[in-house]
């Protein structure tokens, strides 16, 4: 979508805007920006890499109805996805200005919670759409689109950014929140599937032995690690039995036991779901040296960065 120029004032410049589905055919080349983008993840997942120069220093997994706020980073990034996703994107700068509308927005950006968001790790935070953020992005995105330089125009489109900026600050208030509340709790939930990890766990028992009920435990475990109790524990079951099975002679039998798998038939299956071959033809490869490239971790070799 090309930007055109909303009005003569330069005290808010819209850089960039669109709501897009992606594919792996999409290529974003790693760049960086002295102004703020607000992303959402609307459906599928995405990966934002982060580069220190030339180096590939971190890459973060984006799920559905996630927010992404990057605010004037030195670090170099990029977005890529191994499926299907849809992004919401806004890129904007809101420079000094007497007017009222613009002091008030500078002024929301100096709240506790925006001084959080922008002093994140690399200048980029990432937590869940808790204030239906999204809505108030295709409000703007829309006004952009039907502006034809008009003053009246213009104010309720900053009023627009204003709203965005108090929901964003609002939401990821409510967000630091349950972490306090919830994050007691979900270290006492890795430490008892790691302690139990070979028994038959269940979200009722991890959830009787801390005192809370089921349900809030599963709501401020996603919250906290994007995906279920129980695949989180067959992700934990799953690694370890594929270390297990190069560092060991033990028989598959043994292994799958040892990791609470139900069955030789669901080991079999969860394996081969994830890294697209069985624990045997895994351990073959491994000690021939002929893994294919999805099954290891993602890496990518430094890159040349204009």
């Amino acid at each position: 979508m090309n930007i055109r120029k909303i009005s003569k004032n330069q005290h808010l410049s819209i850089k960039s805007y669109y709501k897009k589905t992606i594919d792996q055919s999409f290529i974003m080349w790693p760049h960086t920006h002295s102004y703020m983008e607000i992303m959402k993840v609307i459906s599928g997942k995405i990966y934002l890499d982060i580069f220190e120069g030339n180096t590939l220093i971190k890459t973060e997994a984006i799920v559905a109805n996630n927010l992404i706020i990057i605010n004037k980073s030195k670090y170099y990034h990029r977005i890529r996805t191994e499926s299907t996703a849809t992004i919401l994107n806004l890129e904007f700068e809101i420079k000094s200005s007497n007017i009222d509308v613009i002091r008030t927005a500078e002024y929301i950006t100096t709240s506790q919670e925006w001084n959080d968001i922008i002093n994140s790790p690399y200048g980029i935070s990432i937590f869940n759409d808790l204030n239906d953020v999204q809505k108030t992005i295709e409000s703007i995105l829309n006004k952009i689109d039907n502006i034809f330089f008009i003053q009246n125009e213009n104010i309720l489109l900053e009023s627009l950014i204003i709203h965005l900026l108090i929901k964003i600050a609002d939401s990821f208030s409510k967000i630091k929140t349950k972490n306090k509340i919830g994050g007691a709790y979900l270290n006492k939930v890795i430490t008892i599937i790691h302690r139990d990890i070979g028994s038959n766990i269940s979200v009722n028992k991890i959830a009787e032995e801390i005192n809370v009920s089921a349900s809030y435990l599963q709501r401020i475990f996603k919250l906290h690690f994007s995906t279920s109790i129980m695949k989180y524990i067959n992700n934990i079951r799953l690694q370890l039995a594929k270390n297990h099975l190069v560092n060991t002679n033990d028989s598959i039998n043994q292994i799958l036991k040892k990791y609470g798998f139900r069955s030789k038939q669901q080991f079999v299956y969860q394996f081969k779901s994830i890294y697209q071959m069985t624990p045997v033809q895994f351990r073959n490869a491994y000690f021939t040296q002929i893994l294919p490239d999805n099954s290891i971790e993602y890496q990518e070799k430094s890159i040349k960065v204009d």
